[in-house]
């Protein structure tokens, strides 16, 4: 992280438009400045949010009320079901292929049988 020539301010948070951002259940309003090449949000975050993705650029972080939790095994399993159900549907657009063709071709045969 490079922070260079960030002038001394006062942000009212409550004057910037929050932006919604929604997770996997739940939503974030982000209150966000920017300074030069740096980014700084107030984050509210819903009940019960779980983000969507897990960034891994790094962050500083200050938690004003509640509790914040780095990513968890629970939100590795979802990543990991959520690529199991995409290669399942894959799977299962092959197989269905697969019976066409061998429908196909077993008509054929059935063709070529009669004549």
């Amino acid at each position: 992280m490079d922070i260079n020539n960030l002038p001394f301010c006062v942000t009212t948070w409550k004057d910037i438009e929050p932006t919604t951002h929604s997770g996997d259940s739940g939503f974030a309003l982000w209150h966000t400045q920017q300074f030069g090449n740096i980014r700084v949000r107030m984050v509210e975050y819903s009940p019960g949010y779980i983000a969507d993705h897990w960034c891994k650029k790094g962050h500083v972080l200050f938690c004003i009320e509640g509790e914040l939790s780095k990513p968890n095994a629970k939100l590795k399993e979802q990543d990991e079901l959520k690529k199991l159900r995409k290669r399942i549907a894959e799977l299962e657009e092959e197989n269905d292929i697969l019976k066409k063709w061998q429908r196909f071709q077993a008509e054929e045969r059935r063709k070529s049988s009669d004549s």
